[in-house]
């Protein structure tokens, strides 16, 4: 599988193997991913870059602007949002992700709706949300094991 993280370095040792990071002046033009998932600091990053891909995951508040760079057969939002694929919410002691919905994952395995409790960590709420976005999708089947987000 093809995939890339465009997102901040410090979640680079964070992802499922085998996922190219990207950050900075770096963009994803060039080449078709099976996934590309993006970051809200990847979507505001400036330039005219474009992209192709097979399932893009982004901020669902910034979907409709950023599927003007990106052509892609499969979108996955998510956010603070109910309407989100993937959402969250926080309980005592962490997180719980939301998947809303039944997604189908690049190597053609489906990711069915479910809630994942994580550990506290000090990352923004959308950075959560992508890291584990790209693990539902990219890595092994059943989400991200719990010492990625410890």
């Amino acid at each position: 599988m093809e995939g890339a993280f465009w997102g901040p370095d410090g979640l680079r040792g964070r992802l499922p193997p085998g996922l190219r990071s990207m950050s900075g002046r770096e963009t994803p033009e060039g080449r078709r991913w099976d996934l590309l998932a993006l970051t809200e600091a990847a979507c505001r990053a400036p330039g005219s870059w474009r992209a192709v891909c097979g399932t893009v995951l982004l901020p669902g508040d910034r979907g409709a602007q950023t599927l003007r760079r990106v052509r892609a057969e499969r979108v996955v939002d998510y956010g603070l949002s109910p309407r989100d694929t993937l959402t969250l919410s926080g309980v005592e002691g962490g997180w719980v992700v939301c998947v809303q919905r039944t997604l189908l994952r690049p190597d053609g395995g489906l990711v069915e709706e479910q809630e994942l409790v994580l550990p506290p960590l000090a990352l923004p709420p959308e950075d959560l949300l992508a890291l584990a976005g790209t693990w539902l999708l990219a890595g092994p089947p059943g989400g991200p094991p719990r010492e990625t987000f410890l």
